[in-house]
């Protein structure tokens, strides 16, 4: 899934907040500009020739109002954030004719001068304004207008027939009837947005990972707005329940909302993590139950609801027949295609999955897993590790499974006992039957950039690994538990002939102390606790001219262009004119900071650097607080952040 926080671009959101349309025009232009360099700063907020190039797109292709307004919460922007007093727009006006420049084939180009950005990249820059942050702002604005709907526009009078001198009842009655409608009108987009093959995500691009969310929003809303429905009803007919709880509409509407309560807590992350195929096949059976009860709980009040409820088993049919469809075009037959295998007895399980279809899945591509033989009905999502084309014009992907219980295990279960039953010199491969479905996923576009950083933690990995041959400078920290993970990785994905010139640092965290299985490569010391780094110091004698850093427990470069480094007495100096992509694996004992390892890859100058992340919870909240505290002194056109589902 793509998480991207240019930093200047970010901060020139301000803007928009003012007039959307308006200050969205100027944003447009900072937008643009941000991807051009300038020779006199790098960073585009401080580039004098870059904010002339922002007031030359401004005078060219904004309206005066719209441009000042824009301009004064650009302004405001600098005064929160920079201290500095941004002059006026006619300070940064040129006079000379300048270069017409299309950012989208020049990125990355330096500039001596101003430049008049191409209209085609504004009017690219106000589209993309006007999408910007759109899931966050969705979400809040559904949410708005759910309460507002529920709230508002009710009417009270003391000649009501139904309640005569009752307000409380009659608020209560229309409360409870508007809710249970809302509710209602809920469903359709709940079910649309659970789906593997969901239009949403064909017509916006999102991620199956950002629609799940949008999934549990949206079944909180409808949820709460059943319970008040349930709850409003019961107070109105409080003397009249046990006669109440005799009629069929009664009784389906209480079971209807106690089911959907119970499906919210039995969806939390823990549960789905601990066990998935426990919790999909609850989730299955209780939304079946629900679609059922509302049928019944409606049927007396006319076909006017069942549209709604039609529709959702509309959406879940078209998913579960687009879903077989895959599965059928990639598996045409039920015979065994795939071998698992266990090179590392602590390792991971190896499946290779043989399809008669031509593929060149992209990377970030996932495929859903259907083990007939192992679980019948489970299935899982794994990404795509690496493939092959086959001589038969087939395809033979491969997958790396880390056993986390259900079906998983089993499978790890079911290799054990081939490789205990196997023949001397035979491979113990579990030959088996397995269904692909697929594939999914976007994939991330690192080729823009001129440095890649891949950070992984534990089964992660398997994210990234595609992304590697992609990029002549790549640098990969991957932080794993077990030592013998990291053996059966290192030699299989990440040997030497196929990480190519990228530079590999494995961080095994599960022990402090090195183990023989890893022997083979170049180790680093333990990592102790991280400690704030330390200020600037003198190099030694050995090292005139460069600028050194003293710190007893990481290396921080400290040099633009800086590529090789010596440590000589606790010192980390920094050398010009080596390239930091070698080809090289290193393999260190501890658990790193994320944050040092972000400093570590932020001290080239002029070069675009892409961030991918893929791994736990825990990992990724350190990651996102390294990125969020770097940006402000590293500009969004120096470094963008990209992020990879780790779990459903």
């Amino acid at each position: 899934m793509g998480i991207l926080i240019p930093a200047q671009i970010a901060a020139a959101q301000c803007i928009v907040h003012a007039s959307p349309r308006a200050a969205g025009r100027g944003a447009a232009c900072l937008d643009a500009v941000s991807l051009l360099r300038f020779a006199d700063d790098l960073y585009t907020l401080r580039s004098k020739l870059a904010m002339v190039s922002v007031v030359a797109c401004y005078d060219a292709y904004v309206p005066g109002h719209d441009g000042r307004k824009g301009w004064a919460e650009l302004g405001a922007y600098f005064a929160k954030f920079t201290h500095t007093a941004l002059p006026d727009m006619s300070v940064f006006r040129a006079n000379s004719t300048m270069e017409t420049v299309n950012v989208m084939f020049r990125a990355g180009e330096t500039f001596s001068s101003p430049v008049l950005v191409a209209r085609d990249n504004w009017e690219a820059g106000v589209r993309t304004e006007a999408e910007w942050d759109r899931q966050i702002y969705l979400i809040a604005l559904y949410l708005v207008i759910n309460v507002i709907w529920s709230c508002l526009g009710y009417r009270t009078a003391n000649d009501n027939l139904f309640f005569p001198g009752r307000r409380d009842k009659q608020l209560a009655r229309f409360v409870a009837d508007r809710t249970g409608i809302m509710s209602f009108y809920n469903l359709p987009l709940l079910f649309l947005l659970a789906g593997r093959n969901d239009l949403l995500i064909w017509l916006t691009g999102w991620s199956y990972a950002s629609c799940t969310l949008w999934h549990r929003w949206v079944a909180r809303v409808a949820t709460l707005q059943a319970i008040v429905h349930s709850v409003a009803y019961t107070w109105l007919e409080g003397e009249r329940l046990a006669a109440r709880w005799t009629e069929d509409p009664w009784r389906t509407g209480v079971v209807a909302t106690i089911v959907m309560a119970l499906m919210l807590p039995f969806a939390i992350r823990p549960l789905r993590e601990r066990a998935y195929e426990a919790f999909l096949a609850v989730h299955i059976i209780l939304s079946l139950v629900l679609l059922v009860l509302l049928f019944l709980h409606v049927r007396n009040f006319g076909t006017g609801y069942h549209a709604y409820l039609w529709a959702c088993v509309g959406i879940w049919v078209f998913d579960r027949a687009a879903r077989l469809t895959r599965v059928l075009f990639l598996t045409p037959t039920f015979k065994p295609n795939a071998l698992a295998l266990l090179p590392n007895p602590h390792g991971f399980v190896r499946l290779a999955i043989r399809t008669p279809r031509t593929l060149s899945p992209s990377p970030g591509s996932y495929f859903f897993l259907h083990l007939p033989s192992i679980s019948p009905l489970a299935n899982h999502p794994f990404t795509l590790a690496s493939y092959r084309r086959t001589g038969a014009g087939g395809t033979e992907l491969h997958f790396l499974c880390k056993p986390r219980g259900g079906s998983t295990s089993l499978l790890r279960a079911s290799v054990e006992r081939a490789l205990a039953n196997a023949i001397p010199h035979d491979l113990g491969a579990l030959k088996l039957a397995v269904l692909l479905e697929g594939p999914y996923g976007v994939s991330h576009r690192l080729d823009r950039f001129d440095r890649v950083l891949l950070v992984a933690g534990g089964s992660g990995i398997t994210a990234l690994l595609p992304y590697i041959p992609l990029r002549e400078c790549v640098s990969v920290v991957w932080m794993v538990q077990d030592a013998a993970q990291a053996e059966d990785v290192l030699v299989n994905e990440l040997r030497q002939s196929a990480i190519g010139a990228a530079l590999v640092d494995v961080w095994v965290t599960g022990s402090t102390t090195p183990s023989a299985c890893l022997s083979r490569w170049p180790l680093g010391p333990p990592v102790p606790p991280p400690r704030a780094p330390s200020p600037e110091f003198p190099c030694p004698a050995a090292f005139s001219g460069y600028r050194c850093s003293y710190n007893s427990h990481m290396y921080r470069p400290t040099l633009s262009s800086p590529d090789a480094q010596h440590v000589l007495g606790g010192y980390t100096v920094v050398e010009k004119g080596r390239g930091e992509c070698n080809g090289r694996v290193r393999v260190r004992w501890g658990r790193p900071c994320v944050t040092e390892i972000l400093e570590r890859h932020l001290h080239l100058e002029h070069s675009r650097l892409a961030i991918l992340a893929c791994g736990p919870d825990g990992m990724m909240d350190d990651m996102r607080a390294a990125v969020a505290a770097a940006y402000g002194r590293v500009g969004g056109d120096q470094m963008e952040y990209f992020e990879e589902a780790f779990s459903w």
